[in-house]
């Protein structure tokens, strides 16, 4: 059992450790956004004419990273609105929106970079002639 400060009431001991966490896990879904952009840029990004492909690894960091975000918002909405705290709420929709952005924003979908490579460069098929008969190529 916790030891509360004279005078304090259960209440007033949730209250503080709900404010608390709610501000960790909005903290954690900031730096989630910045974890999100290096993970794009390590999957895209071109530096002195060398470009790097999105890798299984970069994947599976941006569904991991994601997912624990959007936990986060979720509980820390539900916690400022449990607790009636109007300006914490705003703040975590404004922090969630953030979040959903960074998800459109710096999502790394898992594309066959070398398969679309090789489509790019594969030949054309001949022209058409316009001719018909004998003597026409492609029949």
């Amino acid at each position: 059992m916790l030891a509360m400060a004279p005078g304090a009431s259960p209440d007033s001991q949730r209250t503080l450790g709900d404010s608390l966490l709610e501000g960790i896990a909005s903290v954690l879904v900031v730096i989630g956004v910045g974890v999100l952009f290096g993970n794009k840029l390590s999957a895209y990004a071109c530096f002195f004419g060398s470009c790097s492909t999105p890798t299984t690894e970069n994947v599976v960091t941006y569904w991991v990273t994601t997912s624990i975000m959007a936990v986060l918002v979720i509980l820390t909405l539900r916690s400022a609105r449990a607790r009636g705290s109007s300006p914490a709420f705003t703040w975590h929709v404004i922090v969630g929106l953030l979040a959903s952005a960074a998800f459109v924003l710096f999502s790394v979908p898992l594309i066959d970079v070398d398969g679309v490579v090789d489509v790019i460069n594969s030949p054309l098929p001949p022209p058409p002639t316009g001719c018909f008969g004998d003597n026409c190529t492609g029949g």
